[in-house]
């Protein structure tokens, strides 16, 4: 219904506020229904994925969504599409219900994550047959055959001379004569002749369909190839005789190809409408026109043109070779880095290589091992490949310093397009098989270290810290910029992480588009999904007294106040609370801290992506934390040695038990999202800080 206005037409600001309004509840019930995805079960239809959605919308919202029509149009839209992506095969233990759900919501739309044609292909296609072949010639004339009959059949094209017996301007139902339109006509001729003096054209030649068979001279029109910039290799019609100084012919051939089928189809369009008008006569002389006529249709459409369309194929460029010796580029690897006296030391190997010597070298017989690119073997003259060592070294120089494929070749001796299959082969094997490990859930072990740093630092029950970065897409798709670029204008994708005290990540939610702010990608996440579906150990702890079930996280002010969030205050009244600010914002920082190594120890993440693959660049991210993951667990076991008992304290204020299935999955989800627990909480924690870290 219109509003703003009585003729109907909505006025600027309306649209805007109906558009908000659109927009946060398509996102919403976009976080619903990837939410209804992951809870997905054997037999569930999509009806009773959508249906389930609903209901967790009025859970979350407390009012019912009523702008369906909407979400289903914009739901295969990048920003609003489900970023419900399968994990890798072998990765996860557990039943993984998403891959189930991707299938069946998006029956249909298989290309709806396939990268949109960019800017130079749409304009190649616009292109007016330049370098066509004679197939693709005839495809574009097959589809607008149907438009072409209908304009005949209207009268408004005539591209063959009317026969004797018919009139110059018949005034029968297809002709389409209007005798306003001749004496129009009539008028404007008389006028120019009236205004100009007689002008001789010189006579025109012969065409019979599309081809022209003699020159203006009277000589035969031959073929040559244009070599000009704009059309170099282009065929065209011209004269032996052009250089004389006077009017020759000049055609390019590939519209003389599209006039002539033109024509042709015409003619035995109009021949095909004389035959079914004879047939309603029965006299013998109508059926002796019928079957010449017949016989002429039939000769015309399998003619085939003298003309050879094939024109001559350009002669197949070689293979350009570079013989590299990569057998020399492996020994002088080995010497510098991996043999019993290497020419650097182990710092250097560990600034350049972004770990210790003994975990990549774990990592390359992982690989050399259980993945077959990175399996040695020899060609078909018995040579050797390049080894593992040459391809996973290549691939840390890639991702350490954040360079193009070709900026190892020098060194590693290995080309630029190997280089670029080493990266991509070595981020899929890592998230394969280490993926399972260290990208995992905190088991109850994990989950008791964590809760004694927490309680040591002042926060009992914290967990850890979560936010996001912003990865620059520099090769985004110009269809796709809209949607992932932010307030700086330039397409990002978006990561959202949980970090603890170590710089461990524990949680990694990658692909959302640049322009989702945090509680968008908050709705979509599966960050609390073990909670919710009651496979997550349970967390009991007190703090200042009183008892609580669920562990939080540390966040910044736009999270909202659920009771596993803990934010900071804003304007502190009091020293209580300024302490509790104080303190609350630098435990937090340890997720930009984490952060901030990421993108330190790895350049790829720091600099602009130029891969294409939304895909690629998201195993990149994945692969970067699993080896960031390997390290921090690699280096802190060098560095401490410790127990969980020796941060335990006489009185166990916290406990991790085993996981509960009480309750429904509405009740846990309404549980997590609960107000009044996290002020309470909030409170108990400012008190439970001023009694630790306050003045006497």
């Amino acid at each position: 219904s219109a509003h703003g206005r009585e003729d109907g037409v909505r006025e600027q600001g309306c649209c805007k506020k109906r558009w908000h309004r659109i927009n946060d509840d398509v996102n919403k019930f976009c976080g619903a229904y990837s939410a209804a995805q992951r809870q997905i079960s054997s037999g569930e239809s999509d009806t009773d994925v959508l249906k389930k959605a609903h209901e967790i919308f009025f859970s979350d919202q407390q009012h019912k969504f009523t702008l369906e029509h909407a979400w289903c149009v914009l739901r295969f839209e990048q920003k609003w599409l489900s970023l419900n992506t399968p994990k890798a095969g072998g990765v996860s233990k557990r039943k993984n219900v998403q891959t189930d759900s991707q299938t069946s919501t998006n029956e249909g739309f298989v290309d709806v994550e396939s990268r949109p044609e960019g800017v130079k292909a749409a304009k190649a296609k616009r292109n007016t047959g330049k370098g066509k072949s004679m197939a693709e010639i005839a495809t574009v004339w097959e589809m607008k055959k149907d438009d072409l009959v209908k304009y005949l059949k209207m009268g408004r094209y005539s591209y063959s001379q009317p026969s004797e017996d018919e009139p110059l301007f018949g005034n029968n139902d297809d002709s389409g004569y209007s005798e306003t339109e001749d004496l129009i006509r009539r008028d404007q001729a008389e006028l120019s002749l009236e205004r100009s003096s007689q002008v001789h054209y010189p006579p025109q030649p012969e065409v019979e369909f599309g081809f022209p068979q003699v020159c203006y001279c009277g000589a035969h029109p031959v073929l040559a190839t244009s070599n000009s910039r704009n059309d170099q290799g282009r065929r065209f019609y011209t004269c032996a005789n052009k250089d004389d100084g006077d009017c020759h012919i000049f055609k390019w051939w590939d519209e003389a190809v599209m006039d002539e089928m033109r024509a042709r189809d015409i003619h035995v369009f109009q021949l095909s409408e004389k035959v079914d008008s004879l047939t309603l006569l029965p006299d013998y002389d109508t059926e002796e026109k019928l079957r010449k006529l017949e016989k002429m249709v039939g000769d015309l459409a399998k003619e085939k043109s003298y003309f050879d369309f094939n024109p001559t194929p350009k002669e197949r460029k070689k293979r350009v070779f570079i013989e590299r010796h990569r057998e020399e580029g492996h020994q002088k690897l080995w010497n510098d880095y991996f043999s019993e006296t290497p020419t650097y030391p182990h710092n250097l190997f560990r600034r350049r290589f972004r770990m210790n010597k003994e975990l990549f070298l774990h990592i390359v017989h992982r690989l050399s091992t259980e993945v077959e690119y990175f399996q040695p073997g020899v060609d078909a003259t018995g040579r050797s490949s390049l080894t593992p060592l040459q391809k996973c070294t290549a691939t840390i120089r890639q991702l350490a310093y954040g360079g193009g494929s070709d900026t190892v070749d020098e060194y590693v001796r290995i080309g630029e397009t190997t280089a670029r299959r080493c990266l991509h082969n070595f981020a899929a094997g890592i998230i394969d098989l280490f993926g399972g490990e260290y990208l995992r859930r905190p088991t109850p072990e994990d989950l008791q270290r964590l809760l004694s740093s927490g309680e040591q630092r002042g926060f009992p029950g914290m967990i850890g810290s979560i936010d996001c970065m912003h990865w620059e897409w520099k090769n985004c798709p110009t269809a796709w910029k809209g949607m992932y670029s932010r307030g700086s204008g330039k397409p990002t994708i978006v990561l959202e992480a949980v970090a603890s005290y170590d710089l461990w990540i524990w949680h990694a939610f990658f692909g959302a588009p640049g322009t989702m702010n945090d509680l968008n990608i908050l709705d979509r996440s599966p960050v609390f999904d073990d909670i919710i579906n009651g496979i997550a150990p349970q967390v009991n702890f007190y703090v200042n007294g009183t008892p609580y079930h669920y562990a939080y996280y540390l966040t910044d002010g736009i999270y909202p106040k659920w009771a596993t969030f803990i934010q900071s205050i804003r304007l502190p009244q009091n020293q209580k609370h300024s302490l509790f600010a104080q303190t609350q914002e630098a435990v937090r920082k340890d997720v930009e801290r984490a952060f901030g190594v990421l993108q330190a120890r790895f350049a790829v993440v720091r600099n602009p992506s130029n891969i294409w693959d939304k895909e690629k660049i998201g195993n990149i991210m994945r692969a970067c934390i699993i080896l960031h993951n390997m390290i921090v667990e690699d280096e802190r076991a060098s560095r401490t040695n410790y127990n969980v008992d020796e941060f335990e304290e006489d009185v166990q204020t916290f406990s991790v038990n085993m996981p509960s299935t009480v309750g429904s999955t509405l009740e846990r989800r309404t549980s997590v999202r609960n107000r009044q627990v996290h002020q309470h909480l909030k409170n108990d924690l400012i008190e439970n800080i001023w009694t630790k870290f306050g003045n006497p």
